[in-house]
């Protein structure tokens, strides 16, 4: 079946300043097929905001499976830099023998471990520099869809974003013990930006609580005062039902 995946992004809702980046997705793969029974021959699937590649693959394997021969997957993100890792990753999706456990290591290696072996460091290499040469598969095509834009070199803008994106990971050349030390020292920023607001919360719980235990001793001290002036036979009543 071809399997053709046009890779678009819309920027009219994009906010770089928000930091938050899913380069591996946190939910199940999920195939996404159109309604109904009975399916067209040739399909066409919008995955908006796809993360990466998972629920791309898991519909055209479905679609394959209930007969479809031809199928168009849109992915749609708001980030260059998961449209970016998504050609990668079907770029190496394209180019592997299933029947190798190598190549299937190979794909596994760069969709979700953080270091790879000399050899898949160097098959990763030339998959970017035939990403930078725009020499995608053939089932891979680009299109930026934004529609707020003036001019229409549309692919053209997308191509030399995601250009840009894979020319600064063929040139990084991190150890694994730099990217270890890098990772902590994220997730402990992530930690301490959590812990503050976490403690911000604390401090405005304490504040409530203690203004609620406040207007309660108000309330008790009044209905103590109440007490007092109600009539001795009143009180006498009230302080054998306490005891």
């Amino acid at each position: 079946m071809a399997f053709t995946a046009a890779v678009t992004r819309r920027v009219l809702y994009e906010d770089n300043e928000a930091g938050f980046l899913y380069p591996i997705g946190n939910t199940l793969a999920k195939a996404v097929l159109p309604a109904g029974q009975d399916l067209p021959s040739d399909c066409k699937v919008l995955l908006l905001g796809c993360g990466d590649v998972r629920n791309a693959l898991k519909t055209a394997a479905a679609l394959h499976a209930a007969g479809c021969t031809a199928a168009e997957v849109h992915l749609n993100d708001i980030s260059d830099v998961i449209l970016a890792r998504n050609v990668i990753l079907l770029q190496a999706a394209s180019s592997i023998d299933c029947s190798q456990p190598d190549d299937v290591a190979f794909l596994w290696s760069i969709w979700f471990n953080a270091c790879l072996e000399q050899e898949q460091r160097q098959r990763l290499d030339a998959l970017l520099q035939q990403a930078v040469q725009g020499q995608l598969h053939p089932s891979i095509a680009l299109a930026d869809t934004c529609c707020n834009s003036s001019d229409s070199n549309h692919e053209e803008q997308l191509q030399q974003r995601l250009t840009r994106i894979w020319k600064a990971w063929f040139g990084c050349k991190k150890t694994p013990q730099a990217v270890e030390k890098e990772r902590k020292a994220f997730m402990m920023s992530a930690i301490n930006r959590r812990q503050a607001a976490e403690g911000g919360a604390d401090d405005h719980r304490r504040w409530s609580e203690a203004a609620h235990l406040a207007s309660e001793k108000q309330l008790l001290d009044k209905r103590v005062q109440d007490a007092q002036e109600m009539p001795d036979n009143i009180q006498d009543i009230l302080a054998a039902e306490l005891k």
